[in-house]
C-alpha cells in the first residue's frame, strides 16, 4: 500500500508539473520552507510530557539560533558539522541529478557533452 501510494504520489505530482509548472514549484517550494522550522537543528524546548514509558518528550519547540541554544544547553552547537552535512545532502542531490541525466540521455541515444 505504501509503495502504491508513493507511486501515485510521483505520477500526480509528475503531470501536475508539467502541466502547472510555476504553481507546483511554489507550492513544493513553500512546504520546503515551512518544514524548515522542523527539521532546523537549534531547538528550545518550551513544554514536555511524559510519555507511556515514563521519558520526558518535548511537546512544543521552538528554533533559536547556535548562539542561543549554545547558551540554554551549555553545548557546543556544532555549527560547522550542520553546515558540512547540509552542503554534503546538496552536493548528493547534484551528483544524483547530473547522474540520472546521463542515464537519461545515453537510454535515448543522444550522448551529449
Amino acid at each position: 500500500g505504501c509503495v502504491a501510494g508513493l507511486l501515485s504520489a510521483a505520477k500526480l505530482i509528475t503531470l501536475a508539473f508539467r502541466h502547472f509548472h510555476d504553481t507546483v514549484l511554489a507550492v513544493l517550494t513553500g512546504f520546503m520552507l515551512g518544514a524548515l522550522t522542523k527539521v532546523w537543528p537549534w531547538q528550545e524546548t518550551l513544554t514536555w510530557r511524559t510519555n507511556s514509558a515514563g521519558e520526558q518528550v518535548p511537546v512544543s519547540q521552538m528554533p533559536v539560533s547556535p548562539e542561543t541554544w549554545t547558551a540554554l544547553y551549555q553545548q557546543d552547537a556544532q555549527v560547522f558539522l550542520a553546515v558540512a552535512m547540509a552542503f554534503s545532502g546538496f552536493a548528493l542531490v547534484v551528483i544524483l541529478d547530473m547522474v540520472g541525466r546521463r542515464s537519461h540521455n545515453i537510454s535515448s541515444g543522444s550522448i551529449t557533452k
